[in-house]
């Protein structure tokens, strides 16, 4: 399963935010691979003890995303 994780800092984002994202990264990836929206999974982290960098310096409001998926998918 294509799986999503979502680094952010903690208390920055309500519910209502998190699924907006959620079904936002389900939508693009189900567009881009064919795949059916169900099957991606996003993980939305919000852990306190991670400083987060950009370009060398410190960020405190930044959304992180990385992705795994599978390669090598048939059309069937």
């Amino acid at each position: 399963m294509p799986t999503y994780a979502c680094s952010v800092p903690a208390g920055s984002l309500n519910i209502t935010q998190k699924t907006a994202i959620a079904e936002a990264i389900a939508g693009i990836h189900s567009e881009a691979t064919g795949a059916p929206q169900f099957f991606v999974q996003v993980i939305i982290d919000e852990n306190q003890s991670v400083e987060r960098f950009l370009g060398g310096r410190l960020t405190t409001n930044h959304i992180w995303i990385g992705g795994d998926i599978r390669a090598g998918r048939t059309e069937e």
